[in-house]
């Protein structure tokens, strides 16, 4: 019993150092390999331009967005009773995925150049995502838990519908424009800008913050109803507030980087792994910063794995997501403190 606290509590230590060599790895090396010293001082302009205007966005990106799907998945996870259960279990990827389908139908359409182009996907793909969450929230939660999950499958269902036939509205009008979408659909965190990281962090920090201070209700939720209702809190509306509260930075995060899967499921479990608790506020908080961690090294991974591409994030994330998955069935894995 020692044995297994003294692991774990190497584990909490490490995660952080961890974290700080991804960032390292993930600025020096790529299709062009920096030299470290650079990370301290550089005389060669074009090794400042790919640190800081390329690949310092996007890996601060990779560590915002990581921490939101760890911190959505445990609280999905938490409010649905189940270690299975993810971030975009409410149908958001899917919603937000047809969004930014109708912005790139919007640019190939509308002729738009410009600015106006590098808005319309993102701004889109935000606008029906939260949409679809709001239909959830206000809908599902009324039936507790079941209807979150049968109305998040109903929006997931009518996306995917929705978003073949503007595929191939797509295709109809130019039969080469299919990569961008792809992106959208497995994940990219390559070409980030600056101010998608402000945008990222803006409604990030703010909502994670609340989310941390309510984490504590997340307790009571994975104990029943009825014990939350006994403890003098309403389910309902904790679950409302909750949901609606993982909605927004996920929305803006999917908008900008496309669906990132299996790290909301992965971080949790990990967390729980190592502390050995299933309360809320020490998986939720601490969900994030393991969510921060995978998502850096998918990251690394997908820029150096093949040279000259860039791999679909979640086809990096899914290699190991899948194989733990199937450990965690294996093991019976079922229950909300596993």
């Amino acid at each position: 019993m020692v044995g297994k606290v003294k692991i774990r509590y190497v584990g909490l230590f490490l995660t952080p150092i961890l974290l700080v060599v991804g960032l390292i790895l993930n600025l020096i090396l790529g299709e062009v390999n920096v030299p470290y010293t650079c990370l301290v001082t550089c005389n060669q302009v074009k090794y400042r331009i790919i640190i800081l205007d390329i690949r310092l966005p996007s890996t601060l990106a990779s560590l915002v967005v990581g921490y939101v799907l760890g911190v959505s998945g445990a609280v999905m996870q938490g409010v649905l009773r189940n270690p299975l259960a993810e971030p975009f279990t409410t149908g958001i990827a899917s919603a937000a995925v047809l969004g930014g389908l109708l912005g790139y139908l919007l640019v190939l359409v509308g002729g738009l150049t410009g600015s106006y182009s590098t808005l319309a996907i993102p701004i889109l793909a935000l606008v029906v995502g939260l949409s679809s969450s709001i239909v959830v929230v206000m809908l599902g939660s009324r039936l507790g838990v079941i209807g979150l999950i049968l109305m998040g499958i109903l929006i997931t269902l009518l996306s995917y519908a929705a978003s073949m036939i503007v595929m191939l509205m797509i295709e109809s009008i130019n039969p080469t424009a299919s990569i961008q979408p792809l992106y959208l659909l497995y994940g990219n965190l390559s070409g980030v800008l600056w101010w998608q990281v402000y945008a990222m962090l803006a409604s990030a920090v703010p909502t994670i913050l609340i989310i941390i201070y309510l984490s504590r209700y997340i307790d009571l939720l994975m104990l029943g109803d009825d014990v939350a209702k006994a403890s003098g809190v309403n389910p309902v509306n904790v679950r409302r507030i909750l949901v609606a509260l993982t909605s927004v930075p996920l929305a803006v995060s999917l908008a900008f980087t496309g669906i990132i899967g299996f790290v909301g499921i992965m971080a949790p479990y990990v967390v729980r792994q190592m502390t050995g608790r299933g309360s809320g506020s020490v998986v939720v908080p601490w969900s994030g910063l393991v969510g921060s961690l995978i998502l850096t090294y998918s990251y690394l991974a997908s820029r150096i794995m093949i040279k000259g591409y860039v791999v679909p994030i979640t086809a990096v994330t899914g290699i190991a997501g899948i194989p733990l998955l199937m450990w965690m069935i294996a093991r019976g894995g079922f229950g909300a403190s596993t």
